[in-house]
């Protein structure tokens, strides 16, 4: 069957349905033929999105599951929960942790009991940001450290002749 306007919701619900029994029984190649497909004909389509990101993501490929992750988040209006959470798990997996934590406060601004959210990624990311900064200031060279404040001028004993 040929695609056409009349019967566009139809073809796209059955690519994503039989993209899910592919993405299940691990045939990913055949499920990213599918959703390809889906984006060639809607570009917003935010599920297809979701499977592309999640196929990278079982393919360890994080960089490209936070890309796909990223556009399904877009696409649903930033509101679905469960997408931020994967958006945010791949930024941090892909060390990109200041826009996992971004997205973990969009998240729990909307969502402020969502589950593990804080424990599994926010804290994560701050942990981490903060070691990297002190580790970085600890092997910088002192010529690149800034120079105490010299507090000689706030002194009221001091003289000036």
């Amino acid at each position: 069957m040929n695609w056409n306007i009349v019967d566009a919701d139809e073809f796209e619900k059955s690519w994503l349905l039989l993209a899910d029994i592919y993405i299940h029984s691990t045939k990913y190649d055949m499920a990213g033929d599918l959703l390809k497909r889906c984006h060639n004909h809607n570009k917003s389509c935010c599920k297809a999105y979701e499977y592309l990101g999640y196929i990278m993501e079982k393919e360890h490929s994080f960089r490209d599951a936070a890309l796909n992750y990223e556009l399904a988040w877009k696409y649903g209006n930033r509101t679905n929960p469960t997408i931020g959470y994967k958006l945010a798990f791949n930024y941090l997996k892909a060390k990109r942790h200041v826009d996992a934590i971004d997205v973990c406060h969009k998240v729990l601004a909307a969502h402020p009991n969502y589950p593990r959210m804080r424990k599994d990624i926010l804290d994560k990311a701050r942990v981490w940001i903060v070691t990297r900064t002190i580790s970085l200031c600890a092997s910088a060279p002192a010529s690149l450290l800034p120079l105490p404040e010299s507090r000689e001028h706030l002194d009221p004993t001091r003289r000036k002749f």
